[in-house]
């Protein structure tokens, strides 16, 4: 009798690790997100780097015994000890998040992705490797995935998907992306800005005025208190009459916008950053920040600028319809300094009278 429940409890054992092993051909890590500011919040409330499996089978595959690393040296970093399924073509979030715990809430690993780039490796109970994502730098807010799901095809996603399909239409087919050595936001000290991308043979070009980047970035920015752009912009009249110069003086926030490019062709898509660097922040940026990077044309040319009076009397400021909308990008910043938006965007001049007065509303 004990012989039998032996050969019983021996049997339902193979059966249990027979379901992972039938499917685990079929088994893939799908997206993986590394610098996760904005985009989607674990059940404490915190922002965390995230991975994505996606079972492309049509059976529940049990993950129990299963593992998750970024290390190519140490491929059993951290265990699935919980009871963990997931179903046939479903998609399941892990939030690498370094909190080492499975709840009904969440599972997190014992380790976070660096967004300078480093693998992620699924390995079976058996130590055999199921699936691995090759390291590649992230920008923040972006996610680095397969396109389509579980395809060798693997594409930077500026709109990242957790726990849902990466078969989402207008996906961008980019390769390679800048990677900034600071995030967006307040500074007390100057620094040196570096960036650089994953393919040693690309260029990175620059701007720092708004403009199509075309500057050839070779070694860091330095950004300190006193840098500024003279553009001549505080020279240009956004009104017929009475005309008030800017005060030229007025510190500017560093504005960076940069592509990498190849053999003349945009390789990555383009990064928007906005730096304050003051000793003491004034009053004012104590309230909400935004930053609206712009080419200059599109608010002070004189034939598509939308805040000037432009030629021959037309009141370019008086343009309305999506011909007077131009491209910006847009990032909000909240009180406590945070990040909050960032995204592309249409602004065009908004009000009636208001659009002849030097200060102007955008919408």
């Amino acid at each position: 009798m004990v012989g039998f429940k032996n050969s019983i409890l021996i049997l339902l054992t193979s059966i249990v690790f027979c379901i992972p092993l039938h499917g685990q051909q079929l088994l893939y890590i799908n997206e993986v997100m590394s610098t996760n500011g904005t985009v989607i919040a674990d059940e404490d409330g915190d922002f965390e780097d995230w991975i994505e499996l996606y079972n492309a089978s049509s059976v529940t595959i049990p993950l129990q015994g299963f593992y998750l690393s970024d290390d190519a040296n140490n491929p059993f970093k951290w265990q699935i000890n919980a009871p963990v399924s997931i179903e046939g073509g479903a998609f399941l979030l892990f939030w690498a998040s370094g909190k080492n715990r499975i709840t009904s809430n969440g599972r997190h690993t014992n380790f976070r992705l660096s967004a300078a780039g480093e693998p992620v490796i699924l390995s079976a109970p058996n130590g055999v490797q199921i699936d691995a994502i090759p390291p590649k730098a992230i920008p923040g807010d972006w996610s680095y995935g397969r396109y389509q799901d579980g395809s060798d095809s693997l594409i930077l996603f500026q709109q990242p998907t957790p726990g849902t399909s990466n078969n989402v239409a207008g996906s961008q087919n980019y390769r390679d992306a800048i990677l900034s050595s600071h995030l967006s936001g307040f500074y007390n000290e100057p620094f040196h800005l570096t960036l650089q991308t994953t393919d040693s043979t690309a260029t990175i070009l620059y701007s720092l005025d708004g403009s199509t980047p075309s500057l050839k970035y070779e070694k860091g920015l330095f950004l300190d208190f006193n840098a500024r752009v003279d553009t001549g912009i505080h020279l240009i009249s956004t009104v017929i009459n009475n005309f008030r110069t800017a005060n030229s003086s007025i510190p500017t926030v560093h504005s960076i916008r940069a592509v990498p490019v190849k053999n003349g062709e945009a390789i990555g898509p383009e990064l928007f950053q906005t730096f304050w660097v003051r000793p003491n922040l004034p009053d004012s940026l104590h309230l909400p920040q935004v930053s609206l990077i712009t080419h200059p044309d599109n608010l002070f040319d004189d034939e598509k600028g939308i805040m000037v009076a432009g030629a021959e009397g037309f009141l370019n400021f008086n343009g309305t319809g999506i011909e007077w909308e131009r491209v910006a990008h847009l990032q909000y910043f909240e009180r406590d300094k945070n990040l909050v938006v960032q995204q592309d965007i249409g602004i065009r001049t908004h009000g009636g009278g208001t659009r002849r007065s030097h200060q102007k509303s955008l919408r």
